[in-house]
């Protein structure tokens, strides 16, 4: 059964408000954080589709000695995500005290699950005023959403990178995965 975006929209609220600090959000607030939630969900699933498509003997794949492998450049991400919402939020990472670098392929796939599934559980139960205060991000002030928007670019571009690596191992990426 195909699903619409609107049913899915629809679906993906109807679970949201079950989180206490969602239903104090304004209007507003609700619509950019659902809207961000679906888009989030959507990047989980395309994310751990093209890191799976790595073999394990290719996670420490990198086409010059300078560049990060296959595994780092996931590593990367989880640790500047996490570090971005903990320095924002004041919050303790689940990531701490992990050696990110030094995990098999399944252990990975299992951070980046885990990541995902961290940020959206930090987004939905978010207060009005997280989401409202405003800190540095390169010389700008940026709110809660435009960080976790800055956040994802940036794992947009790992994961593109990544699909360069793919390719380099004979490897056709899974195709976009967009709206």
């Amino acid at each position: 059964m195909m699903l619409s975006r609107k049913n899915a929209l629809r679906a993906l609220l109807g679970s949201v408000f079950t989180f206490p600090a969602f239903g104090a959000l304004s209007p507003a607030q609700r619509s950019a954080v659902a809207e961000f939630l679906e888009s989030h969900k959507r990047s989980k699933k395309y994310t751990l589709a093209v890191f799976n498509q790595m073999p394990e003997e290719g996670m420490d794949f990198k086409p010059l000695p300078e560049m990060f492998t296959f595994q780092r450049h996931f590593a990367h991400c989880i640790e500047f995500v996490s570090g971005q919402l903990t320095a924002r939020l004041g919050i303790k990472s689940p990531f701490e005290g992990k050696d990110l670098n030094k995990l098999s392929k399944e252990e990975t796939k299992q951070a980046l699950a885990q990541c995902y599934d961290w940020v959206e559980q930090t987004v939905t139960t978010a207060t009005p005023q997280q989401l409202a205060k405003t800190g540095d991000f390169g010389g700008d002030q940026v709110d809660l959403l435009r960080l976790l928007y800055i956040c994802e670019n940036h794992l947009i571009h790992h994961r593109g990178t990544t699909m360069v690596y793919l390719r380099m191992k004979k490897i056709v990426p899974e195709g976009y995965v967009g709206w």
